[in-house]
């Protein structure tokens, strides 16, 4: 296997400045970068090398490769940078690859490279908008140069990692192994599709997660040890058990993390419909649907004020148009009530209380012309 370094990435443009480079962002990933169990067939032959570079700015990057490296694109190179940022950016995972590349710091090795622009990678692993990205950093990977100082990407990285296992940890029943935890993972992002089932592919998730286990726990021990509903021994092994609480109050919890193409998958589509899935979709469809009121009127306050009395976990929403300030019927924009102390939902509320008067600040009048205002409510009112 090469050897990784920020060496390899002087095959490629800077800013004119090699303190300040294009990249941001890199990492290799796959059977050619990390230790996989291969059949003896595959391992008589070469693997080609992956590599994510992240960029700033596309469109300059290209500019710039295309001029150092003009042979490593495809006849799309004859159509302009332009063509290729606009493939790159619209298409797709939002990721432009040149294959089968030779780089002139390691030319007896096979690459393949992807640019990918930071927004959308961040963008990807935040949302999971197709988790193509963000599902090979579920994974171990090689990193070969990374900024620390960028703190958005860096809460991203770790927000995409969070989400896989909250994903897992849903659709695992209530004890399991570390094994199961992280063939379920990596299930979760096969060939970038989250809806995949383990009963496909099975084996070649195996030759992932079984000879970098030891990766892998590296990777989400932070995670396990600082969920509050997780229970496990430490040790770091295949066959060690974890127990997992699955009330519905820790369910909830976990489905309040999902990333939001998550929810929208989940909710419309018919994939998860194997008897090991049935519990897990009816948990996540009774919730989803039980929590929310939407319109908050005198009918929609009262029944929200009825849930929260009986015991359930609601929250409830309120609807306007664009420039209209005032929701519903009430003298001030009611789009969530805060008035049902003591339950799950008021700590959410209360959240979402702070952040809104900091996007206040932060967009003063415009706020409330795209969105309207946001009211709580007095602890007393009805």
């Amino acid at each position: 296997m090469p050897e990784f370094s920020s060496e390899l990435l002087a095959n490629f443009p800077t800013n004119g400045n090699s303190e300040q480079p294009h990249i941001t962002f890199a990492f290799g990933y796959g059977s050619g970068v990390l230790k996989q169990q291969q059949d003896l067939e595959k391992a008589k032959t070469q693997n080609q090398v992956d590599l994510i570079l992240t960029v700033n700015n596309s469109f300059k990057f290209h500019e710039e490769n295309l001029k150092l490296n003009p042979s490593h694109y495809s006849f799309l190179r004859y159509f302009g940078v332009s063509t290729i940022t606009r493939i790159q950016e619209t298409k797709g995972a939002r990721i432009y690859f040149n294959p089968y590349v030779k780089l002139n710091t390691d030319p007896d090795t096979l690459y393949k490279y992807g640019i990918i622009s930071r927004k959308h990678l961040i963008r990807d692993l935040l949302d999971w908008e197709t988790l193509y990205v963000a599902g090979r950093l579920q994974k171990p990977v090689r990193v070969i140069q990374i900024d620390e100082n960028d703190q958005d990407l860096i809460y991203a990285l770790r927000t995409n990692l969070s989400s896989a296992l909250h994903v897992a940890l849903l659709l695992l029943p209530e004890e399991f192994t570390m094994k199961d935890l992280f063939l379920k993972i990596t299930s979760l992002s096969y060939h970038g599709d989250f809806r995949m089932v383990i009963g496909e592919n099975k084996n070649k998730i195996l030759n992932i997660v079984v000879p970098q286990i030891d990766l892998f726990i590296d990777q989400y021990s932070h995670l396990i040890s600082n969920d509050a509903h997780l229970h496990w021994n430490k040790t770091r092994t295949l066959n060690t058990v974890i127990k997992q609480d699955v009330t519905p109050t820790a369910i909830f919890k976990r489905l309040l993390a999902l990333p939001k193409y998550v929810i929208y998958n989940i909710m419309e589509s018919s994939t998860f419909k194997t008897r090991q899935y049935q519990d897990t979709e009816e948990v996540i469809r009774k919730l989803c649907m039980k929590i929310a009121v939407v319109g908050l009127g005198g009918t929609g306050s009262a029944a929200l004020r009825f849930l929260a009395q009986a015991g359930h976990q609601a929250v409830g929403y309120e609807q306007f148009h664009i420039g209209h300030e005032h929701g519903s019927s009430h003298g001030e924009s009611r789009i969530i009530r805060y008035t049902y102390p003591d339950l799950l939902f008021t700590q959410m509320m209360g959240d979402a209380y702070k952040l809104w008067f900091e996007l206040e600040k932060e967009a003063d009048e415009e706020l409330f012309v795209q969105c309207g205002g946001l009211y709580f409510g007095d602890k007393d009112d009805p």
